[in-house]
């Protein structure tokens, strides 16, 4: 697999959540004589696709639907005492920087739950009123939830039956916020140690990138 797809790997899966910021950059210097050497990438990682699950006004959805936007999405879970709640903070400033800079592009927030066995549609959609009034959230059948993490690389690890009776339990999952061009294609994705105004930066460039050409990819 390419050295970036690599990298997204490593940080969505089993092994970790955070990104190295220095695995994403094109040219590195040596810390003996300052030499820039050219790191040559190719491929881009299979991330994403084609899912079906439930809003939290009962509507099936599947990806279809939000082709010819950006949408970022999270994946998380509404009993997460402090990251979730924070990621989704994030998330709702850098949307709104993005809708005040880049009035013409149109982008859509996306929640989606790893807990369907207690995160209803009437418990989604209230725990996303503290965050932007713009979120969708999504939901599904254990196996819906299960196929759409797959696609996305999300890497979660929920108790099974026995494990938690009294569903009093946290999900180990990846910590990422995920963009997707109006193409429905991967653009790029911020660990948590980005803060809403790089990630807007960041996002910003490839609009303009994907304005100016929309065959446009940043992998």
């Amino acid at each position: 697999m390419a050295a970036r797809a690599a990298v997204l790997l490593a940080a969505t899966g089993v092994g970790g959540y955070y990104a190295d910021a220095y695995a994403r950059k094109r040219y590195w210097v040596q810390n003996n004589d300052s030499v820039k050497v050219g790191v040559t990438t190719r491929g881009k990682p299979s991330l994403g696709g084609p899912f079906t699950l439930v809003t939290t006004d009962g509507d099936p959805i599947s990806q279809a639907a939000f082709l010819g936007q950006w949408t970022a999405f999270y994946f998380g879970f509404c009993h997460c005492p402090e990251i979730c709640p924070v990621e989704l903070n994030r998330m709702t400033k850098v949307v709104d920087n993005l809708r005040r800079d880049m009035p013409n592009a149109r982008i859509q927030p996306l929640f989606v739950s790893c807990d369907p066995r207690r995160d209803s549609l009437a418990a989604i959609k209230e725990y996303l009123t503290v965050f932007h009034k713009d979120f969708i959230g999504l939901v599904g059948t254990p196996k819906q939830v299960n196929d759409a993490c797959k696609s996305y690389r999300i890497y979660y690890s929920i108790p099974d039956d026995k494990a938690a009776p009294q569903d009093d339990y946290l999900i180990d999952h990846s910590i990422a916020i995920f963009f997707f061009d109006p193409q429905g294609r991967f653009v790029e994705f911020f660990g948590n140690r980005y803060n809403e105004d790089e990630i807007t930066e960041k996002v910003k460039w490839c609009m303009k990138n994907y304005e100016a050409d929309p065959t446009w990819t940043n992998w």
